[in-house]
């Protein structure tokens, strides 16, 4: 059944390289009970990394959507890259994005990517 729109968010998650990203949208998901298990970047199973290139590299080139339940709502997370070399792809998820949960560590508050 279709999701009214007033039922629907987009949250883009973004940050710098290496902030966790990814490890926030694998707990994000199976706290919502949609995976059995998180998946771990480095041992190259999460499901944002799809690629055979991102699972070789361990960081996130493409953009991945994921859907989770959250109340009466549907919940479009927006799992994006941290490099600054895919700004555009980051662009283009902030462009569909009502929110943006910017992730940050310590070691990357002062980087250029935040």
């Amino acid at each position: 059944m279709p999701t009214s729109s007033e039922k629907l968010r987009n949250l883009a998650i973004i940050g710098g390289q290496g902030t966790g990203k990814t490890s926030l949208v694998e707990a994000f998901l199976y706290q919502a009970k949609l995976i059995n298990k998180m998946g771990s970047v480095a041992q190259g199973n999460t499901l944002s990394d799809y690629d055979q290139i991102e699972k070789k590299r361990g960081f996130s080139i493409n953009p991945s959507l994921f859907h989770l339940p959250w109340r009466d709502h549907k919940i479009n997370l927006l799992d994006g890259p941290g490099f600054t070399d895919f700004i555009l792809r980051i662009r283009a998820l902030l462009r569909v994005a009502e929110t943006a949960l910017v992730v940050v560590t310590p070691s990357t508050l002062t980087g250029s990517e935040t």
